[in-house]
């Protein structure tokens, strides 16, 4: 459950926190996905992207995370060009074939690819993937869920941050024991 609405149905939440609660806001993520042929890709599986002339946040090379005994063909190649905005900003809104068109562009003009022709495009909107830490939830709301027993908090809406990719995976394993097994792990330490 996200951390807003957790903070609406604990016990004992003091005021404060339940309206700065009310608050927190994520951001959306636009994936736009494009199929290339010929495209001359940089050997990497995501990259960000931070100079403020794009309005692209990461590059994936969608290819990289496959085995290469897939045997998938070299002169074709995936990228999925992602977008963070609102959902209710001019990029959500923008058509597919205008945000198709906006991601080929900034993907040749940063370099991760040569000249390619674009064969195939599939947009996907996704709301509210990135949440918006403040200040004063970052360790007072989710210390107040993990006083509450049986109750854990976990993920990026669980916590209300964006971790890394080494604390999601242990935060997964983590809550899987916890399902499985009925123990938690950070009791026991």
């Amino acid at each position: 459950m996200p951390l807003p609405l957790l903070m609406r149905v604990l016990p004992d939440v003091p005021p404060e926190l339940v309206r700065s609660s009310r608050g927190l806001r994520a951001r959306s993520t636009v994936r736009v996905y494009l199929r290339l042929v010929d495209a001359d890709v940089v050997d990497a599986n995501w990259m960000y992207v931070y100079p403020p002339e794009y309005r692209l946040g990461r590059v994936t090379a969608i290819d990289e995370w496959l085995p290469a005994a897939e045997g998938r063909p070299h002169d074709d190649t995936v990228m999925c060009i992602e977008y963070r905005c609102d959902h209710e900003d001019a990029t959500w809104s923008l058509p597919d074939a205008d945000l198709a068109a906006l991601a080929a562009d900034e993907l040749v003009r940063t370099g991760l690819v040569g000249a390619a022709e674009v064969i195939g495009t599939h947009v996907l909107r996704l709301r509210a993937t990135h949440p918006v830490p403040a200040r004063g939830h970052r360790d007072a709301a989710p210390a107040h869920v993990e006083s509450v027993e049986g109750v854990s908090s976990v993920g990026r809406h669980g916590k209300f941050g964006v971790p890394g990719v080494g604390a999601c995976m242990e935060a997964a394993f983590e809550t899987a024991d916890l399902v499985l097994t009925g123990h938690d792990e950070r009791t026991a330490r």
